[in-house]
């Protein structure tokens, strides 16, 4: 007959129970957020270069009207000056006054 409180044996029900270690299921996420990371960089980084170049050429854009502009209201200036203002003489004055007035009421 056994002793209970014997060592010696096969004796399962005294040991302890053990508890399992949770084994992860999915693997880290370290090496996809770099990617990710990576990712993110080089479009934010071509945005930027977009960006610089549709500045420019705004900016080209604005210059070149601008210059336009300028030379429209300079030949209008000199169309007035040549026209109405005259050369100085009386006669350039009286055919500009009438050059005027043709041009305002034709016949």
């Amino acid at each position: 007959m056994k002793n209970s409180n014997d060592t010696m044996g096969n004796q399962t029900h005294d040991h302890p129970t053990c508890s399992t270690v949770p084994q992860p299921t999915v693997p880290p996420r370290a090496p996809m957020m770099i990617v990710v990371v990576v990712v993110v960089v080089a479009i934010m980084r071509v945005m930027v270069v977009v960006v610089v170049v549709v500045a420019v050429v705004v900016v080209i854009v604005v210059v070149v009207v601008a210059m336009l502009l300028l030379v429209v209201v300079m030949m209008v200036v000199i169309v007035v000056v040549v026209v109405v203002g005259g050369g100085g003489g009386g006669e350039s004055k009286r055919k500009g006054r009438m050059l005027k007035a043709v041009t305002l009421f034709p016949r």
